[in-house]
């Protein structure tokens, strides 16, 4: 919904895939797994099969991170079960299966931080399923660095 100004960017995205394979480029694919390509997934094994090149594809469960997640999460939040019902048939049709991995939000429950498009840097929680999130800090101010990067170390 939000990258529909763009009309055509699949395609674009596929010769940029292309492209970089030209170059033996080691690509990896990431899918957020949402209420919108949810029943596609005849359509992802068609691309997984036919894209024999890409190194790695990763399927991640929607996780309502961001304002517009907040404010759009009903359009687009899919429960634990419909994550692993995808998982089970994108796995059972799909060529190359060691190249598949899939994070549900459970997997990646305070195991990522993420930064927002104002530098802010936060660990996304389960138990905190709201805007109001924790800042560790901003990556633009050099005085958060050593406490973003304690985060990165430790890993939760």
């Amino acid at each position: 919904y939000f990258r529909n100004s763009n009309k055509d960017i699949f395609n674009q995205q596929l010769v940029i895939c292309e492209k970089l394979n030209d170059y033996n480029a080691n690509i990896c694919v990431n899918v957020v797994v949402n209420r919108g390509n949810l029943n596609d997934r005849d359509g992802m094994v068609n691309l997984i099969n036919k894209l024999d090149y890409i190194g790695k594809w990763q399927f991640f469960q929607f996780v309502p991170s961001g304002k517009y997640g907040l404010i759009n999460r009903k359009k687009f939040e899919i429960n634990d079960l419909e994550f692993e019902y995808y998982k089970k048939n994108i796995i059972k049709k799909a060529k190359y299966k060691e190249n598949l991995e899939f994070k549900s939000i459970k997997d990646r429950d305070k195991k990522y931080i993420l930064i927002d498009n104002s530098g802010n840097a936060w660990l996304y929680s389960t138990q905190e399923h709201s805007f109001n999130r924790k800042i560790i800090g901003n990556i633009k101010n050099k005085k958060d660095w050593k406490k973003i990067c304690f985060f990165c170390k430790k890993g939760n």
